[in-house]
């Protein structure tokens, strides 16, 4: 059992290591084929788009949060320029959250409150197109017990929390 428990942070450490150097294989697949797309199609083109979208996750995953930003805004310029019904809502949230928790890491609090108030406002506009013109829920939102938009994750400076009363 000795064993065991020494093993564990050295084999958490060849995890880390391990999806390390997964992610950066990606970002090698992914930098190749944006070379190729960038090349056949237009920088607006949404095969491009959704490579820089790839990419961003992929540097946020590997807490590159200076790369995840600079792709991920990249990638939401292009989206904006496109019309509503070709855009998926689930996908821009996405990024949204990716770039408020990205902004929040480089300490960029401002950025980062805008961010997450668009991404709630996009939840919000999902809850209400999903609750129908008569308000009726939708009953995979029910199920889910999504009502509406999620509680921030930036969250404000201030004191820490009072330590609970210790038990007598």
């Amino acid at each position: 059992a000795a064993g065991a428990a020494g093993a564990g942070p050295a084999a958490a450490s060849k995890s880390t290591i391990r999806k390390s150097a997964l992610l950066d294989e990606a970002l090698e697949h992914f930098a190749a084929a944006l070379k190729i797309r960038r090349r056949r199609y237009e920088e607006t083109h949404p095969l491009v788009q959704v490579l820089l979208c790839e990419m961003g996750f992929t540097h946020h995953l590997r807490r590159d949060y200076v790369q995840s930003e600079s792709m991920l805004k990249a990638a939401m310029a292009f989206r904006l320029k496109q019309p509503d019904d070709q855009r998926n809502p689930t996908h821009d949230i996405l990024i949204y959250q990716a770039l408020t928790e990205a902004s929040t890491a480089l300490g960029n609090r401002v950025m980062a409150g805008l961010y997450e108030r668009k991404m709630h406002e996009m939840i919000g506009a999902a809850v209400r197109a999903a609750a129908g013109p008569a308000g009726k829920k939708d009953t995979a939102l029910q199920a889910s017990g999504v009502t509406e938009a999620a509680p921030s994750v930036v969250s404000a400076p201030g004191p820490a929390p009072a330590a609970a009363p210790a038990a007598p």
